[in-house]
């Protein structure tokens, strides 16, 4: 049987990127954007047990790789056409498109010439840009001022980010430090703490607007000397 039990959360995480469209269709976008934070949850908890029991194999690789393009690309670009779409069809229709459209652009770089640094992503990770985007259209700046054209030009430079190779902090062959696990505990307390006062929301698009702007301050001299001597073999090689 070609399914394991760490597939499971990815069976998970497709089902909750599926019931994001009766769910935004019904109105109900709160619930359609928690079913995509919930299935990235589950997206994250397919690595946690994959490693922890030893059981990745090539297959759950491929799996995951679709899981992601369903939960972080097509999930919000299914939500953002509901939200938009009683403001403008058209526009609805070109915003919705934009995340599919990049992350679909992603997978098959990623499949055709891989780039892969330790502890980095080239470009904007699409869970960056999932939660930036759940983040804006539920938060308080959103629901008080017309903000849909300038939302509109915030989701196209959030999908064209995905496609570039601009480095970004990642988890996966990362050693995490006390500062940085110190770091990480307090975000999510605030997150808790903003969730009883009706700006859980706005905290989590803060949270993603950080980390788009985390190559500027986050990355050191050095790192970022071996960063850009690994990205300029990589276009030599895939010349």
């Amino acid at each position: 049987m070609l399914l394991k039990t760490k597939d499971l959360f990815t069976v998970c995480t497709i089902i909750l990127g599926f019931l994001v469209l009766p769910l935004a269709y019904t109105g109900e976008i709160f619930w359609a954007s928690m079913m995509i934070l919930i299935g990235g949850a589950f997206d994250l908890l397919d690595g946690v047990y994959a490693r922890l029991t030893k059981t990745g194999n090539k297959f759950g690789a491929e799996f995951d790789c679709i899981a992601d393009l369903i939960i972080y690309s097509m999930a919000p670009g299914v939500l953002l056409f509901f939200v938009y779409k009683d403001y403008n069809i058209y526009l609805a229709s070109v915003v919705g498109i934009l995340p599919l459209l990049f992350g679909c652009i992603r997978l098959a770089r990623f499949n055709v010439k891989r780039i892969e640094y330790p502890g980095f992503w080239m470009g904007l990770p699409r869970p960056g840009s999932a939660v930036a985007i759940v983040g804006l259209v539920n938060s308080q700046l959103f629901a008080r001022y017309d903000l849909m054209i300038a939302g509109a030009v915030f989701v196209l430079a959030m999908s064209v980010m995905n496609v570039t190779i601009i480095p970004y902090m990642g988890h996966h062959k990362r050693k995490f430090g006390i500062l940085l696990k110190t770091i990480l505990v307090l975000a999510l307390l605030v997150a808790i703490a903003a969730l009883f006062y009706g700006y859980f929301w706005d905290v989590l698009l803060v949270y993603a607007l950080l980390y788009l702007l985390s190559p500027v301050y986050a990355i050191s001299r050095k790192q970022r000397k071996k960063i850009n001597k690994f990205i300029t073999e990589w276009k030599s090689d895939s010349e």
